[in-house]
């Protein structure tokens, strides 16, 4: 196995949800995009990134950070906002079951 023995050890439940952190960044034209959460796009792994969405949402400005390495990663892309978003999926019987909910963590605007 290539994971931790823990992942092997307990059984998962078929009924519950799955939290997952959403990024977007807005551009100076208002558009708004998804970012995958991945190390080549904004300079961090998503286990890095939700370990750390207490620390956002109790100090918005450190998305600053993660808009930096955005933009070095992407030149010519220029941030105007970074939004930072819970994503709630609910299941049932192991599949996805109603609607997909979102919940703002944090927000960074450009001042």
């Amino acid at each position: 196995p290539f994971g931790p023995f823990r992942m092997y050890s307990i059984r998962n439940k078929f009924d519950g949800k799955i939290r997952g952190a959403v990024m977007e960044v807005v551009d100076a034209e208002g558009r708004a995009t998804a970012v995958e959460i991945r190390s080549d796009e904004v300079g961090l792994r998503r286990a890095e990134i939700e370990g750390q969405l207490d620390r956002f949402e109790r100090d918005p400005r450190l998305l600053r950070h993660l808009v930096h390495a955005y933009e070095e990663l992407h030149p010519g892309q220029h941030v105007a906002e970074l939004r930072l978003y819970h994503e709630t999926t609910r299941l049932a019987n192991g599949r996805p079951a109603g609607p997909v909910t979102r919940a703002l963590v944090a927000e960074w605007i450009r001042g």
